[in-house]
């Protein structure tokens, strides 16, 4: 129930339109395999926006870190910044 919009028009539009930054949050980050979230549906908007934008801006929390979630977001070659409340091991 997260009132996201989702799906292929959805990706269509974002497609027609290059944002600087896109700032976005995620479920998990992973040293091995980067951002991580548990909704597909999101998560390929999310990917679209991404190609969509000059720079990516994490926004997580430190319980994100070392946490495993079901998709792929992002690997960490694809994010500019990471914004959070603790540095991870702190």
């Amino acid at each position: 129930n997260t009132l996201s919009l989702q799906g292929r028009i959805t990706k269509e539009i974002i497609r027609r339109y290059h944002v600087d930054i896109m700032v976005m949050s995620c479920k998990g980050l992973d040293i091995n395999s980067g951002a991580l979230d548990s909704n597909e549906a999101e998560a390929e908007i999310k990917k679209t926006m991404i190609r969509q934008a000059t720079e990516v801006a994490l926004l997580v929390d430190h319980s994100k870190f070392d946490r495993k979630a079901f998709v792929q977001l992002a690997d960490f070659s694809h994010i500019n910044y990471i914004i959070t409340d603790k540095s991870p091991g702190a």
